[in-house]
């Protein structure tokens, strides 16, 4: 399923507009939600006065941030 999906307008030979359509090009719900989920871990982690010494910590919010992603979307389908 795709967030943000682009949208097409059909047109005859004249020019004339004779219906819209929705492109199958969008981000998948899955970026969508991980996107929405990771900005708050980033500033909740950061926020903890941590010395850090390498970069390792954004992977494992990366994959924590899909796995919540993935369990909205198991949840929703669900419903």
């Amino acid at each position: 399923m795709k967030a943000y999906p682009g949208q097409s307008i059909k047109v005859d030979e004249n020019a004339r507009i004779t219906g819209f359509g929705v492109d199958a090009d969008g981000m998948d719900l899955r970026d969508y939600f991980a996107i929405r989920i990771v900005a708050p871990l980033i500033e909740s982690f950061l926020s903890k006065d941590l010395h850090l010494t390498d970069d390792s910590w954004m992977e494992g919010l990366s994959y924590d941030a899909y796995r919540m992603a993935d369990e909205m979307i198991k949840e929703r389908a669900r419903k």
